[in-house]
């Protein structure tokens, strides 16, 4: 039914007694392809870091500020937080697996709760790579994810998105149309880069223009993700690892001209291709998604 695509959440639990455990050329399949994709990255830093016109150039932040990274040291996993990326996913993944404490690495910190983890701000300067051996990550096709990052905004009503909504309203365009117009725009005027949710993933995989430490396995939001969360949970943890998908809301957003379903719209193959332009830097390396 229109409007009523669904805010993914998802739980992680241990497979059943009985179920079918994966072969070992499953698993040894899955975790090539993961593994092939971070050495894609690596080899296109390497590419960029020494190009004169590359993709990431010298003002580029070296860690993007909005990073976060849950940690397990007891089985030396880490997962890296890309925003609107399953990042729930993999997160949940390492908190209910972890046979220990966890650890959350996050700029901002973590308000303070009774079943609040260890938890460390970027300005405490904590190494989140220490006893860590394997981390991994979740990348998603960027136009799917460019869509999803709209959404999150607009459930939160703030300035600059609300108004664009407005335009969008106003002129008969697309939500994503008139917001990648806008990114562009002003990106060419200032450098400015976006909010997280819209930020492209690259940044958040880098450190002056080297892999992240322990970065080994980056999987995609995609055909094969369910299996790969088994893989990474059998790899990582020791145990197979399920997902079970809910259907929690409706994904409308509310405005005054009307409701706005971001994840119902039609994008243009003229919107696609600036979406591409824009997130050059994610295609340069990540190539397909399927």
């Amino acid at each position: 039914m229109r409007g009523q695509g669904a805010v993914l959440m998802v739980a992680c639990v241990a497979a059943r007694t009985g179920e079918a455990a994966m072969s070992q050329e499953n698993l040894r399949q899955g975790l090539d392809r993961m593994e092939e994709r971070s050495k894609n990255l690596a080899d296109f830093l390497v590419a960029a870091k020494g190009s004169k016109d590359g993709l990431l150039e010298d003002e580029t932040p070296q860690v993007y500020k909005d990073y976060e990274i849950v940690t397990c040291p007891a089985v030396g996993a880490a997962f890296v937080h890309v925003y609107k990326a399953a990042g729930t996913t993999g997160m949940e993944l390492v908190k209910n697996n972890c046979p220990g404490r966890w650890y959350k690495f996050n700029r901002h910190g973590c308000p303070e709760r009774d079943d609040q983890p260890v938890c460390f701000s970027k300005a405490q300067d904590t190494d989140w790579a220490a006893n860590i051996t394997t981390a991994f990550t979740f990348v998603r096709d960027p136009v799917e994810r460019f869509q999803s990052g709209i959404f999150e905004l607009a459930k939160h009503h703030g300035a600059w998105i609300s108004q664009l909504i407005d335009v969008a309203n106003t002129t008969g365009r697309a939500v994503a149309d008139v917001v990648i117009d806008d990114l562009i725009r002003t990106s060419r005027r200032d450098g400015s880069l976006p909010n997280a949710h819209l930020m492209p993933q690259t940044y958040f995989l880098h450190d002056k223009a080297e892999p992240l430490p322990k970065l080994k396995y980056i999987a995609t939001v995609g055909p094969h993700f369910d299996e790969d969360l088994q893989i990474l949970g059998l790899e990582l943890f020791g145990d197979q690892i399920g997902v079970h998908h809910a259907n929690a809301a409706a994904n409308a957003v509310g405005q005054a001209k009307g409701e706005v379903y971001i994840h119902d719209e039609v994008i243009s193959q003229e919107t696609r291709f600036k979406i591409f332009r824009y997130y050059e830097v994610d295609y340069a390396w990540l190539g397909g998604f399927h």
